[in-house]
């Protein structure tokens, strides 16, 4: 969990808290940090993120919220191209 944590962290003060996320794809990797084997785990990361004074909006970008802002402008995105295409 500590290495999790200290991932989040780092990518968050190298950008914001609003481009980062957690997700459950685990494949292709040797292995989860300990502490953090499946998704049950993640209400504790998020807590430890709360913890360690992370905003209650920043907990929830991270826990998905920054993936439905980034999934709904890869559908105006989308939907844009088809128009442009022609399509409706």
């Amino acid at each position: 969990m500590k290495t999790a944590f200290a991932a989040l962290t780092f990518f968050a003060c190298m950008t914001t808290a609003i481009h980062i996320g957690i997700g459950s794809d685990f494949d292709g990797f040797n292995g989860p940090p300990a502490g953090l084997e499946d998704v049950s785990k993640y209400p504790a990361l998020l807590a430890e993120l709360a913890r360690r004074g992370y905003a209650k909006g920043e907990v929830k970008k991270v826990a998905g919220l920054n993936l439905l802002r980034a999934m709904r402008g890869a559908e105006r995105v989308a939907a844009g191209m088809q128009r442009a295409a022609g399509g409706k």
